[in-house]
């Protein structure tokens, strides 16, 4: 208890950022929350809290940066005793996109659409159509023809897109390596995983076939799941609905597009990102992608320094009632400006 400082945001020389986000909470929250606590009670050692949770009752945490003196941080904010005893933060599902993060296929769906709008006298270079993949036909059509051409042969063009797919493309995809073992690892550590696919449901299950993967997924959907394809959320949302509806903070999607990132997003799911689609790193964390690895096996040797295993630490929400709209939009920006 000792290592509290004083209340409102006080806080030691050098510390002035953290006292700017002190400042804006307490302003967010006028001080209180309704319950017997204050939002702002002030910071601990991070070792003294964890060591010994008792001194936290009721509170979740946002972590700092570390103050002058090297001292990690930690902000209590008003949170759930009960979301601490379950590991507030930890990760019991995981949502894999399929083409791209775990086959090799992107090249090869480029490579089928290009010769697709070729028939239809389009000629597009292969790069506009790869930069386009992640996305469903529904999404990835308009990007190349106008709306009356849509409406003339556009369920057409989509057909036949599938057709060339899966005769000449679809014999040609390769698993990455290790994609089992990761899904075994994962399974060990009790957690449930879904397949968060737009393919055709032939397609899926060749996927599966080769990458030998069909006892390890509880979920799985496919193109009927979803009215629209990424980056809308819808097939995060379907996948969820397959695996019981549970919290968004439990999930974790794992996937290679920023469609994949953008569609997490909106379902509100964290996302890992995942470089084997061939989309660059920077785009990726762009879009929200809170973890980077270079493929599957990576992740699978790098697991328990993932968030995987270790989860996410927990940011402070902005909830109270007594919220002033301005100053919750300040706080708010502070914390996702690296207050974590």
């Amino acid at each position: 208890m000792g290592q509290r400082a004083a209340k409102g945001g006080a806080v030691g020389t050098g510390a002035a950022a953290l006292g700017l986000i002190l400042g804006a909470l307490a302003a967010a929250f006028g001080g209180k929350t309704g319950g017997r606590y204050p939002v702002l009670e002030g910071y601990v050692d991070e070792r003294t809290a964890c060591d010994r949770p008792q001194l936290l009752p009721d509170f979740e945490t946002a972590h700092l940066k570390r103050s002058a003196r090297g001292e990690k941080k930690t902000l209590l904010i008003d949170g759930s005793r009960a979301d601490r005893r379950q590991g507030a933060g930890m990760f019991k599902f995981v949502i894999f996109d399929v083409d791209g993060t775990l086959v090799d296929s992107v090249d090869l769906h480029a490579q089928a659409w290009q010769e697709t709008f070729r028939k239809f006298g389009k000629e597009i270079p292969f790069q506009d159509i790869r930069g386009q993949i992640g996305k469903g036909g529904d999404q990835l059509i308009p990007v190349f023809f106008s709306k009356e051409e849509l409406d003339k042969f556009g369920k057409k063009i989509e057909k036949k897109r599938d057709e060339i797919f899966q005769k000449k493309y679809l014999p040609q995809t390769k698993p990455f390596p290790k994609v089992r073992e990761l899904f075994e690892r994962i399974e060990h550590d009790g957690k449930r995983i879904a397949l968060a696919s737009s393919a055709k449901e032939d397609d899926l299950d060749h996927f599966k076939k080769i990458l030998s993967i069909a006892d390890l997924s509880d979920a799985e959907t496919t193109a009927e799941d979803a009215e629209k394809s990424k980056p809308d959320p819808d097939i995060f949302l379907a996948a969820m609905k397959k695996l019981g509806d549970p919290s968004p903070q439990e999930v974790v999607v794992v996937g290679d597009t920023p469609y994949d990132a953008i569609g997490a997003r909106q379902a509100k799911l964290k996302i890992i990102g995942i470089l084997s689609g061939g989309f660059p790193e920077n785009q990726l964390r762009k879009e929200g992608c809170i973890e980077i690895y270079r493929d599957p096996a990576d992740l699978l040797a790098r697991y328990d320094e993932s968030a995987l295993a270790k989860g996410v630490p927990k940011i402070a929400t902005l909830n109270s009632s007594d919220v002033n709209s301005s100053s919750r939009a300040q706080a708010r920006t502070l914390l996702h400006r690296g207050y974590r």
